[in-house]
């Protein structure tokens, strides 16, 4: 919480409620749960976001393998719920900022546990191309070949529409606002929950248009990231 504040920001007087997370040891706790706290039906994890935001996980070796996998999917699910209540309780996820909202929750995934481990809302025909662990290599590659997806690629999608590689530039891009241009994450948040037009808020907060921006957070890709991966 502390962190995210920083990140974005934000006061404590700019959440309405915090976030309630519940965590069951039987499925079927985590099926009655769900539908009753979260508003929808799940076996394994759901959230509902907005004013009064909560999660709500089934802890099952055969879902969340280890202790620290667990810590991972509560770090995720409440990246979204605090980023959906922050100032207004509304989330970008549906209203074309889905690029906010899943890249924001892998970058503190990739942040505090070195890698990306988990998802929201991939279809399962599509989890098999999902790239987990550490992205810099992938993306750099991408960048070099000249083959990266562009910045008008990645935004203006709900995240329920986003491609795993439509995610993984997204997590890229809330790397670059956050660690090359700091301080400007939160005001371009507080504009996409506005519904403001990314290039209006880009021309604000960062000076430059979207093919400016473009441009600088592929050169700093190439000045950043290694193309190499990292041994486990």
């Amino acid at each position: 919480m502390t962190r995210f504040q920083a990140d974005l920001g934000a006061r404590n007087e700019d959440f309405s409620s915090p976030v309630r997370v519940m965590l069951w040891s039987r499925e079927r706790d985590q099926e009655k749960a769900s539908l009753e706290y979260t508003r929808q039906p799940s076996r394994t994890e759901s959230k509902l976001m907005g004013a009064a935001p909560v999660v709500s996980i089934f802890y099952d070796k055969g879902h969340l393998h280890e202790e620290f996998e667990l810590h991972q999917a509560v770090l995720h699910q409440v990246t979204h719920c605090l980023l959906s209540n922050v100032w207004d309780g509304i989330w970008p996820g549906n209203i074309r900022g889905g690029w906010i909202d899943e890249g924001l929750a892998h970058w503190y995934e990739t942040s505090l546990f070195g890698g990306v481990r988990h998802y929201c809302y991939v279809e399962s025909d599509t989890l098999m191309d999902f790239k987990y662990g550490r992205w810099e290599p992938e993306v750099r590659q991408a960048v070099d070949r000249d083959e990266a997806l562009g910045l008008l690629s990645i935004t203006g999608r709900n995240t329920v529409e986003m491609t795993p590689e439509e995610r993984m530039y997204a997590w890229s891009l809330v790397d670059w606002l956050l660690r090359a241009r700091p301080g400007t994450l939160g005001g371009i948040a507080r504009d996409l929950k506005g519904k403001r037009p990314l290039h209006e808020s880009f021309e604000q907060h960062l000076e430059a248009s979207p093919f400016e921006v473009d441009a600088a957070w592929k050169a700093w890709i190439r000045e950043t990231y290694s193309p190499k991966k990292r041994p486990r």
